[in-house]
């Protein structure tokens, strides 16, 4: 997961990767304080653990309308292929709530996973 927090000398965004999902976990990992070096100032400080948050992936923001956008045609020439053409053009309401609905259900569970990722470290547990 990236992390981030303010630099205290020139304000700018520090950021680096760390694989606990909970304030808490952090902090049992690396204690109160961290200490980072700013990529801007080179300067080296303490930052507390409550000062420290995450923010919802890039990658899975644009993940999502892509997986839907290239899954829907995917998904429609599979089914095209696959599925006998009696059954695909007397069930066409079905098949097109399908066509649409695989991709868009999971482009939305990784949204909301992401989501949850983010409020559940972001949340104050001290």
């Amino acid at each position: 997961m990236r992390l981030f927090t303010k630099c205290k000398n020139c304000n700018n965004e520090i950021n680096f990767r760390n694989d606990c999902s909970t304030r808490v976990e952090l902090e049992m990992q690396k204690g109160e304080n961290i200490s980072l070096d700013c990529n801007h100032c080179y300067q080296k400080q303490d930052y507390l653990v409550n000062k420290i948050y995450t923010k919802p992936s890039k990658i899975l923001r644009l993940s999502g309308p892509l997986i839907f956008l290239i899954g829907t045609p995917i998904l429609g020439i599979w089914m095209y292929y696959n599925i006998p053409k009696e059954a695909f053009f007397h069930f066409k309401t079905g098949l097109l709530f399908g066509l649409l609905g695989v991709p868009l259900a999971v482009s939305q569970i990784l949204r909301n996973r992401d989501r949850l990722r983010v409020n559940s470290f972001n949340n104050y547990y001290s």
